[in-house]
């Protein structure tokens, strides 16, 4: 019985800190208004998308083999171009280097970070991986203090965000 309160228990911080990342876009939508919002979605989808497919596979092959570091930031990064470029192709959602250079840069940091955090799960430190993803939600929060009082850009402070969570998220 006491083993199946403690499976509760990890599910239940499972989903907490899942939903901590939910939360986290909802309240963008509180905080911006409109045309910051849109951008905002533009953004964290795009880069969505390319985390997605920069990262595809690399959190289990680092379970199951040992891959130096090197090797899976350049594989992820490759794939990262690759989906990018297809974005780029297909849709143009962006037109400026600065743009394109920090929402990539969002999106290596985040997939890296996520291929190692997510590896936390593999070796039952669940406690760790649910407050790495919370450090997540609660920096991408910091996002909105920093942009409506200190004026900062969404390009400048999602790449800043993004290497704060994988100098924290990294494993020593």
């Amino acid at each position: 019985m006491l083993k199946q309160f403690a499976n509760i228990k990890k599910l239940f911080l499972l989903g907490a800190a899942v939903a901590s990342t939910k939360l986290m876009l909802l309240l963008f939508a509180y905080f911006f208004d409109a045309e910051s919002y849109n951008q905002f979605n533009q953004v964290y989808y795009t880069a969505s998308m390319v985390i997605l497919f920069g990262s595809l596979g690399f959190n289990i092959a680092v379970t199951r083999i040992n891959i130096n570091f090197k090797l899976v930031s350049a594989a992820v990064l490759l794939s990262m171009l690759l989906a990018y470029l297809f974005l780029q192709i297909t849709s143009a959602p962006f037109k400026s280097l600065f743009e394109i250079s920090s929402i990539l840069i969002y999106c290596l940091f985040i997939s890296l970070a996520g291929i190692y955090v997510f590896h936390l799960l593999f070796t039952g430190r669940y406690r760790d991986y649910v407050l790495l993803t919370i450090l997540y939600s609660i920096l991408h929060l910091l996002i909105i203090p920093a942009i409506l009082s200190l004026q900062v850009s969404l390009f400048t402070a999602l790449p800043v965000v993004a290497f704060l969570w994988f100098i924290i998220g990294y494993p020593k």
